[in-house]
């Protein structure tokens, strides 16, 4: 019962996790277009790890990143 309370309890502070962790993905993704170095390199840690919200490892797409971020 305990478990379920707090489960319950922190249900909205791990559901606004994920969304600010979107919210900074998508934010990434347009700064990166735009040509931010910063931001690239990031996308590059991100898709090389398979981490954040919804992003799978993907090596290609890492290296894309990292040679952006390094022009």
């Amino acid at each position: 019962m305990r478990l379920l309370m707090l489960l319950v309890l922190l249900f909205p502070v791990l559901s606004f996790g994920s969304e600010a962790d979107n919210r900074w993905f998508e934010e990434q993704q347009l700064l990166a277009e735009q040509g931010n170095a910063f931001a690239q390199y990031n996308l590059a840690l991100m898709y090389g790890k398979g981490e954040g919200e919804g992003v799978l490892k993907d090596d290609k797409e890492a290296v894309k990143w990292y040679r952006l971020a390094a022009d």
